[in-house]
């Protein structure tokens, strides 16, 4: 089982990780970096003490087990804020370990995409909602944060910032990057 598992080959017989196929493996593998992402993305948008997750799942990609992706969203929430290590293996016990309530469900139905990863995180003082999904079955994409929909490509560095929408803000906003020699490789407004 060991073998199989560093090998990629699924995880079967684990006691602290879900059981899953090597070719299901394979199919939720991108919706996996997808979610760890999307957590990595939303604790640094929110304030405050974490509650609460809940993530649902929409459209065909609710046919597998999805826990693997659940544990990598709270693996991505939890790592940039905690000083200890969290793995894919511990994550949940430590999110329970401080209070954090996970709630994971599916639907059938994806609205506007085939497949829909939506991430709401309660803290104490605000709530936030992060939707991704796929692009080409392997590229991961932000689509959605709170009330604003766009298209980011959630690898590398991202700056995300809100401005008064007039003429102008984008051109200042580019003129101090490129100050401090910031390239910019994407752009995306909501």
């Amino acid at each position: 089982s060991v073998r199989d598992c560093l090998l990629g080959l699924g995880i079967r017989n684990a006691v602290n990780v879900p059981s899953v196929d090597s070719e299901v493996l394979k199919l939720i593998q991108p919706y996996i970096r997808l979610a760890e992402r999307m957590g990595t993305l939303q604790t640094q948008i929110t304030e405050g003490r974490l509650k609460e997750v809940r993530i649902c799942y929409a459209g065909d990609l609710t046919r597998f087990e999805l826990a693997p992706a659940t544990q990598a969203f709270i693996k991505g929430l939890l790592t940039p804020i905690l000083q200890e290590t969290v793995n894919y293996v511990n994550a949940s016990v430590i999110a329970k370990e401080r209070g954090i309530k996970v709630i994971e469900s599916k639907s059938a139905e994806a609205q506007d995409f085939a497949n829909l990863i939506l991430a709401v995180v309660e803290t104490d003082r605000m709530k936030s909602e992060v939707q991704g999904t796929l692009f080409t079955r392997s590229e991961p994409r932000i689509v959605q944060i709170d009330d604003y929909h766009m298209e980011i490509n959630p690898d590398g560095h991202l700056l995300l910032y809100k401005n008064v929408d007039k003429p102008g803000m984008l051109a200042k906003v580019g003129s101090e990057l490129a100050a401090d020699q910031v390239n910019i490789a994407g752009l995306a407004l909501g």
